[in-house]
C-alpha cells in the first residue's frame, strides 16, 4: 500500500462535518488502484460519535458526489483529537474498491453527532484535480467550490490498468510475441498478416473490432491457390 492522491499542506481553516452537514472533497485517481485508506486531518469538538467516510463516484457534468458508498468503514470520532491543530487520522476501507485511473472520486465524510473539523486549504495554490463541497441535507444535494481543498491523502495499491491503448494497430507483416494491455484498449486492431503470440487484457477490452486477415491456401495440379479470409 502506498500513498497515490493528496493535499496535505497549507491548512488555515476548517469545515464542519455534522449528522446533516456533510463534507466532501473530491480527487482525480491519476493511475489504476485498490483504494484501502485515506487520511484526513480533523479534531472533535463535544461527541460527535461515530464517524462515516466514504467513496463515491462523481457526476462527469457537476462534479458533485453521487450515487451510494463504493467503499465506507467508520470510526469513533470521540476518540479524535480536541487540539484545534489536528491529526491526521486514517480510514481503513475493510473492502478496497479499484479506482479507474482518469476518472474523480469523492471522498465523503458525516458524523453520528456534533462535531467534527475537517482541515482546508483556502489560500491557494489549491489542489487542481479536484474540490471541495458540502451539503446541508445530509447529502442529497452539494455545493462545490474549487476554490478550497479539505486535506486529505489516498493510499492503495495498484493493480492492472495503467495502459490506455486507442486508435488502430495495423500490421503490414507480422505482429507477434505478447501484447499486454492492463486497461482498456479499444479501436480496431488490424493485421494484413500473421498476428500470433498472446494477447492479455487484465482488466478491459473494449468494443470495437480485433480483424485478422487469414490467407487460404491449397496446392493441387502444380498450381496454388489462395484466398483472403
Amino acid at each position: 500500500m502506498a500513498l497515490q492522491e493528496s493535499w496535505n499542506t497549507d491548512e488555515d481553516a476548517v469545515g464542519s462535518v455534522e449528522p446533516t452537514v456533510w463534507r466532501c472533497q473530491t480527487f482525480l485517481a491519476g493511475s489504476n488502484y485498490s483504494i484501502e485508506e485515506i487520511k484526513w486531518l480533523v479534531y472533535r469538538e463535544f461527541t460527535p460519535g461515530t464517524v462515516t467516510v466514504s467513496i463515491r463516484a462523481t457526476d462527469e457534468i457537476t462534479g458533485k458526489p453521487t450515487g451510494g458508498d463504493l467503499t465506507v468503514d467508520t470510526k469513533n470520532g470521540n476518540n479524535f483529537t480536541e487540539n484545534v491543530n489536528g491529526t491526521w487520522r486514517g480510514v481503513q476501507f475493510s473492502s478496497p474498491y479499484e479506482l479507474t485511473g482518469g476518472v474523480t472520486y469523492a471522498i465523503v465524510a458525516r458524523s453520528a453527532d456534533v462535531r467534527v473539523f475537517w482541515h482546508q486549504d483556502t489560500t491557494g495554490p489549491v489542489y487542481t484535480d479536484g474540490k471541495s463541497g458540502y451539503s446541508s441535507d445530509g447529502g442529497n444535494t452539494w455545493t462545490m467550490t474549487d476554490s478550497t481543498t479539505n486535506l486529505f491523502e489516498t493510499y492503495g495499491t495498484a493493480v492492472a490498468g495503467d495502459i490506455v491503448l486507442e486508435g488502430t494497430i495495423a500490421g503490414t507483416a507480422a505482429l507477434s510475441g505478447t501484447l499486454s494491455s492492463i486497461s482498456t484498449l479499444t479501436g480496431t486492431i488490424a493485421a494484413s498478416a500473421v498476428l500470433s503470440g498472446n494477447i492479455l487484457f487484465t482488466n478491459v477490452l473494449h468494443k470495437s473490432n480485433i480483424h485478422t486477415v487469414k490467407r487460404l491456401v491449397a496446392v493441387g495440379n502444380n498450381e496454388v491457390w489462395y484466398e483472403d479470409v
